[in-house]
C-alpha cells in the first residue's frame, strides 16, 4: 500500500508539471498580441514577453518586446529585445534586436539606409484596433570598429497587435513632409556654443541640415530667408549617404557622405501650435542640378 501511494504521488507530480507547462504555452498563445519571429531562419531561444505597440505624436508607431532568460536557479533575467519603428502609413524607420544569447549579439537596420535591406509587407493599421505587418530582410550585427566588415543577419517577423500601450507625446511635431519619394525621421535639435542645428535623416540615405541658426526657429521672425552655398547665415544643407551599410554609429562621419552645394529659400510662418518652415532647395554636384525640392515643409515646435 505504501508503495502504491508513492507511485500515485509521483504520477500526480508529473501530471501537475505537464499541466503547468501547457498552461504557460496556452497563456502565451492566447495573448491578443502575437509575433512569429525568425532570425537566420531560427526562432528565438528566449521567451518573448510584453509584446506591444504604441502610436506616439500622431505619426510614429513603435512595436517592442522583452526577452526573458531562464537561468539555472530559475530566476529570470533579460530586458528590452526588439524595437521596430514605422510611421502610420507603414514606412520603415528603424529596427533594433538583441537576442541575449551573447553580449555582442545586438543588431540594427543599416545606419541611415534601413529600407535598402528591410521591407514592410501586408501592412494594416486601424488606430487602437489592429496593427498587422510583416518585416523581412537583413539587419546588421553591431560593429565597434569603422573598418570592421559588416555582418548581415536575416530576419523575418509576422506581427499582429490588438492591445496597444498608451504614449504621451512630449516632443511635439518636428517633421519634414511634402518631399516626393522621401520619408524622414523626426528632427533632432542640437546646439554647440551659439550655433543651433536641426538634423533630419531620411530612411533611404538622405540628410537635411538646417544649419548656422543663432536662434531657435520658433523664436525667429516670420518672413523669407534666402541662402546659397556660401551663406554663413541660416541655411539648409543636403547630403547623400555613400558608405557601406552597417550598424556602427548614428552620427555623421564625413567620408561616408556626399555633400551637395545648395541654394534656395525658406519662409517662416506660425500656427497656433507650431512653426512652419516652407522651403525650396536646389542641390548641385559639380555645377549640375541633381535634386530640386519645391514647397517642402518642416513643421517644428522648437
Amino acid at each position: 500500500m505504501k508503495y502504491l501511494k508513492s507511485i500515485l504521488l509521483l504520477l500526480l507530480t508529473l501530471i501537475y508539471g505537464c499541466n503547468t507547462d501547457n498552461f504557460e504555452d496556452e497563456w502565451i498563445n492566447e495573448e491578443p498580441n502575437k509575433i512569429d519571429l525568425k532570425v537566420n531562419d531560427i526562432a528565438p531561444v528566449h521567451l518573448i514577453r510584453n509584446l506591444t505597440a504604441t502610436l506616439c505624436c500622431e505619426d510614429q508607431i513603435t512595436v517592442s518586446f522583452d526577452h526573458w532568460v531562464k537561468n539555472p536557479n530559475n530566476l529570470m533575467s533579460g530586458g528590452s529585445a526588439f524595437n521596430l519603428m514605422i510611421d502610420r502609413q507603414g514606412n520603415l524607420l528603424s529596427l533594433w534586436y538583441k537576442d541575449y544569447i551573447h553580449p555582442n549579439n545586438e543588431y540594427r537596420s543599416a545606419d541611415f539606409t534601413p529600407v535598402t535591406s528591410l521591407k514592410i509587407e501586408d501592412f494594416e493599421f486601424v488606430e487602437d484596433q489592429i496593427l498587422k505587418l510583416k518585416v523581412i530582410g537583413q539587419i546588421f550585427q553591431r560593429t565597434t570598429n569603422f573598418y570592421e566588415e559588416p555582418v548581415p543577419t536575416d530576419i523575418e517577423a509576422d506581427i499582429e497587435i490588438k492591445s496597444f500601450s498608451k504614449c504621451t507625446c512630449n516632443s511635439g511635431n518636428n517633421s519634414v513632409s511634402n518631399i516626393d519619394n522621401m520619408i524622414f525621421l523626426p528632427a533632432v535639435r542640437s546646439q554647440q556654443g551659439e550655433v543651433i542645428t536641426y538634423s533630419i535623416f531620411s530612411n533611404s540615405g538622405y540628410y537635411l541640415e538646417f544649419a548656422n541658426f543663432k536662434n531657435f526657429i520658433s523664436n525667429m521672425p516670420v518672413g523669407v530667408y534666402v541662402f546659397d552655398e556660401d551663406s554663413a547665415s541660416p541655411r539648409i544643407d543636403f547630403m547623400k549617404f555613400i558608405g557601406v551599410p552597417k550598424f556602427f554609429h548614428s552620427s555623421i562621419i564625413p567620408v561616408e557622405w556626399l555633400q551637395y552645394e545648395t541654394s534656395g529659400s525658406f519662409e517662416i510662418t506660425k500656427s497656433q501650435t507650431s512653426t512652419l518652415v516652407k522651403f525650396d532647395l536646389i542641390a548641385t554636384e559639380n555645377g549640375e542640378v541633381v535634386y530640386e525640392l519645391k514647397n517642402a515643409l518642416f513643421e517644428t515646435s522648437w
